[in-house]
């Protein structure tokens, strides 16, 4: 099979699709258009769904299924960063870039972005204050879901990306999960410390 097929041949998305890939561009990248590493990521993300590295591409199948993949997370992401950027919410957060989240407070909402948010989503939360993250679902797996007590939302079959936005459907579920039944897990040698001087809500318990 051809390796390395040039993207115009790959990259035809239906009018459905391509309005939501937009969509999250302009949210994601035109709102951020004075944060350079914001842009990077989220071009570094497009250029992995054609190249291998920098001298080596992929097969046409592999970009096929990369891109509908990519359009499946994007459609769950577009939905919750709408919600989010009704009232401009998602602006005033943004974090901008790497410096800027990992400087930000040790929050429960900045340990779950770790896990699950792509870095171009991520946001800056106050301690105490309450937050809606965006869900990555190509980062949410199966024993996650067994784990949280989501198994309905677990694939019984289908392609990659099908997998993919059947366990986009648990992230409601999930957020409600986080906010009713998590708490963070604080170890004894950690109890006496003030938040900013600990590890605070980096391990979190099911109660």
């Amino acid at each position: 099979m051809e390796k390395g097929p040039n993207r115009k041949e790959c990259d035809c998305l239906s009018p459905e699709d391509s309005e939501v890939v937009a969509k999250y561009f302009e949210i994601v990248c035109e709102g951020g258009k004075e944060i350079p590493e914001i842009k990077r990521f989220v071009q570094e993300e497009v250029d992995a769904l054609f190249f291998k590295d920098e001298n080596e591409g992929r097969s046409l199948r592999a970009i096929r299924s990369n891109i509908a993949v990519y359009v499946a997370a994007v459609k769950e992401k577009v939905n919750q960063l709408e919600n989010i950027s009704e009232d401009g919410r998602f602006e005033k957060k943004r974090a901008g870039g790497k410096k800027s989240f990992s400087r930000a407070p040790r929050t429960i909402y900045k340990t779950l972005q770790e896990i699950f948010t792509s870095k171009a989503e991520r946001q800056n939360f106050d301690r105490g204050e309450k937050g809606d993250i965006v869900i990555d679902p190509r980062k949410i797996t199966d024993d996650m879901l067994s784990s949280f007590g989501l198994d309905e939302y677990i694939p019984s079959g289908g392609t990659v990306a099908e997998k993919v936005a059947a366990r986009g459907k648990a992230i409601p579920a999930i957020k409600k999960f986080f906010e009713e039944d998590v708490e963070p897990l604080y170890y004894d040698h950690e109890r006496h410390l003030r938040p900013h001087e600990g590890s605070f809500f980096r391990s979190m318990k099911i109660v």
